[in-house]
């Protein structure tokens, strides 16, 4: 899938989400929980508009689960347990690609 249908599917996304902000506040969910269906209704369980490859987008991935990293450690949400785990994750996951853990 290109950049552009991304783009074109999170931008509808978001300004329906913005547009319908007073009918979401009468309804029993979360936003959260909209996003999770409309993820979930996106994906290839339910109509497969979108299909990312994890390995295509590896890059990605890396960089943006390490800006989400660095607050929650500075703030002390992750802990030297965590760490330790995601060490041990990693020795499994090398054996195929190399991984890189900010821990």
């Amino acid at each position: 899938m290109s950049y552009a249908i991304w783009a074109l599917i999170v931008g509808v996304l978001l300004i329906a989400m913005a547009l319908s902000g007073t009918l979401l506040e009468r309804l029993p969910v979360s936003t959260a929980l909209l996003y999770l269906a409309a993820g979930y209704g996106l994906s290839p369980a339910g109509w497969g508009l979108m299909s990312p490859d994890p390995l295509d987008y590896a890059a990605i991935l890396e960089r943006l689960t390490e800006v989400a990293y660095r607050p929650l450690r500075n703030s002390g949400f992750i802990t030297d347990r965590f760490c330790a785990l995601a060490n041990a994750a990693k020795r499994v996951a090398v054996s195929q690609r190399q991984a890189h853990f900010p821990c």
